[in-house]
């Protein structure tokens, strides 16, 4: 693959990464297994790859959170159980490298309200996030939506 070839040639510029990420996501649709695979290698090797550049620019910690989040994003924009596991997988995995990164804490909250369809577990996410974060927006308006849920939950019960 030319993309292979590309990153073997310039190892240190992250752009040729990204795009056979966008390549395998859009390709894989439902099952963003080999996508997920790449973004995981590409996370594991982020503290020991000081080199990287991403459009020209070093690549700081901010921009690698945020190019981790974009896949994230698109992996929940997908709607499929696979592809809502590999987002709360990334996520985990990001938030052990970036525990004070309230956006993977958000992840893993969405993860519970929208695919496992757990929302007590949900809300505890979302408030740990606000922890790290009191001005996370998404979080409060999630608390919002999963708070709602338990309450229709308990209301069809009665």
């Amino acid at each position: 693959m030319a993309i292979d070839k590309a990153m073997e040639l310039n190892p240190e510029n992250l752009n040729f990464r990204c795009e056979k990420i966008l390549a395998l996501i859009e390709y894989e649709k439902d099952s963003p297994d080999m996508a997920k695979m790449e973004v995981e290698q590409m996370i594991d090797s982020y503290k020991s790859q000081k080199d990287w550049v991403f459009d020209g620019e070093p690549v700081t910690d901010g921009v690698f959170v945020d190019i981790v989040q974009d896949y994230c994003s698109a992996f929940f924009r997908i709607s499929s159980e696979k592809s809502y596991s590999a987002a709360l997988e990334l996520s985990v995995r990001m938030n052990k490298l970036f525990p004070k990164e309230s956006v993977f804490v958000d992840n893993m909250g969405s993860y519970y309200l929208l695919a496992a369809k757990d929302y007590k577990k949900a809300v505890k996410y979302y408030k740990s996030a606000l922890k790290l974060n009191p001005s996370d927006e998404l979080a409060r308006k999630h608390i919002g939506i999963a708070e709602k849920m338990i309450a229709a939950k308990k209301s069809r019960k009665k």
